[in-house]
């Protein structure tokens, strides 16, 4: 196989805006590819949250970027579509610079983690959050998440840890009460029924 097709790696970005420079898409694939891949071969798709279909075959990319704008960006159908489209074991990065404040920064990394996991993803990580400018408040965040490496349907071996059965011992019987001595001479007679 050749060298160089092994430390290349397709790169999808998706946006929400209308167009995106490619250096944002690089920055951002190099932040994501931090295992050995040196050359990306991005493809770019704009306006992504019109679509309801990405255009790609199955398991064909290795990371996906979503760079956004809008909170509701990706949505839960474009999430299940990059599920689909990235390889076992790929990189998602979403990706956000927006104008805001630290408590409704944090509040949109922990809604995107959720959407990662409950989209199937795995490990979902917030990456640090990085202000730039200094009259405005503008946050750049991101969320990288991975694909499980197995695939729906596969199975395996659940590794279970066995432990010896707990065993109680009470060797101590002076704290066990007599139940009769709880009883008073008044409790032992017997009930009289009422005349009747």
């Amino acid at each position: 196989m050749d060298t160089k097709r092994m430390l290349q790696s397709s790169v999808l970005a998706l946006t929400d805006d209308t167009l995106i420079s490619i250096s944002t898409v690089a920055n951002a694939a190099r932040e994501v590819a931090n295992d050995g891949a040196e050359q990306f071969d991005p493809q770019v798709i704009t306006q992504a949250s019109s679509l309801s279909k990405l255009p790609l075959d199955p398991s064909s990319v290795d990371i996906v970027i979503s760079i956004f704008r809008s909170i509701e960006f990706p949505g839960d159908l474009l999430v299940k579509e990059i599920f689909r489209v990235l390889k076992p074991g790929g990189t998602i990065l979403i990706y956000s610079s927006q104008q805001s404040v630290i408590g409704e920064i944090d509040t949109a990394i922990s809604g995107l983690q959720r959407k990662l996991l409950l989209g199937g993803f795995l490990e979902a990580e917030a990456l640090q959050p990085k202000s730039v400018g200094l009259s405005t408040v503008i946050c750049s965040f991101g969320v990288k998440a991975k694909k499980p490496s197995w695939n729906i349907g596969s199975s395996f071996a659940l590794k279970k840890s066995i432990k010896s059965p707990v065993k109680v011992q009470n060797d101590d019987y002076s704290d066990l009460i007599d139940e009769d001595s709880l009883l008073t001479e008044e409790d032992l007679k017997k009930p009289q029924l009422p005349p009747g």
